[in-house]
Order: structure tokens, then sequence, then C-alpha cells
């Protein structure tokens, strides 16, 4: 599952780009104030923090 969630992020931050989910975004609300945050936490946050999540258990059975 956290695999899944590595690769959604990837395609949404690299592949589709932010815009996707800008669309997404308005078609709900008036503003989206927070473009560039979730474009950073799409592009790098979230991405970082995953790749940890599924190194975890390998590390600590070494």
């Amino acid at each position: 599952m956290q695999f899944v969630a590595l690769v959604t992020c990837v395609l949404i931050g690299w592949v589709e780009k932010v815009s996707f989910v800008e669309l997404e975004v308005l078609e709900s609300a008036k503003k989206f104030k927070s473009k560039k945050l979730v474009s950073v936490m799409l592009r790098f946050v979230c991405i970082v923090c995953l790749v940890i999540i599924i190194v975890t258990p390998f590390v600590t059975d070494i």
C-alpha cells in the first residue's frame, strides 16, 4: 500500500503536474491558496516520508 502511495506521489508531482490537483480543487472551492505548498509536498516531502516508511522495516531487521 505504501508503494502505491509513492507511485501516486511521483505520478501526480512529476508526470501529471500539480495542475491536475488544482483543477480538482477548483471544482469544489473558489480559491486554491496553497498551490505552492501542495506542489512541494507532492514533489519532495511526501516522497521522502514514504521512502522512509518503506525502508524502515528492512533496516530494523539488520
